[in-house]
């Protein structure tokens, strides 16, 4: 029978995603713990502190959960790949 064109198609830009993530995630992790220690350093009192390691770990989430996306979705269409006989 074989894969249907679409899947194939799917599952070749979720590994190029999958590619681009593995090289963008630690960059956007690595950026965001540079700009948040130069905002730490000038905080000036506790307020500002914890507003500035809120929005580090919110953008720290965010870029896990960027790359762990487009994983799970190669995942998921290998599952499907494997039930449609391809």
């Amino acid at each position: 029978m074989g894969t249907p064109g679409f899947i194939t198609g799917l599952q070749t830009a979720l590994t190029q995603l999958a590619n681009w993530m593995l090289i963008l995630v630690p960059a956007i992790i690595v950026i965001t713990f540079v700009i948040g220690g130069i905002a730490l350093a000038k905080a000036e009192d506790g307020t500002e502190t914890k507003a500035v390691k809120d929005r580090m770990a919110r953008a720290i989430i965010g870029a896990a959960i960027a790359g762990t996306a487009t994983w799970v979705g190669q995942w998921v269409v290998q599952l499907f790949n494997i039930n449609t006989g391809g």
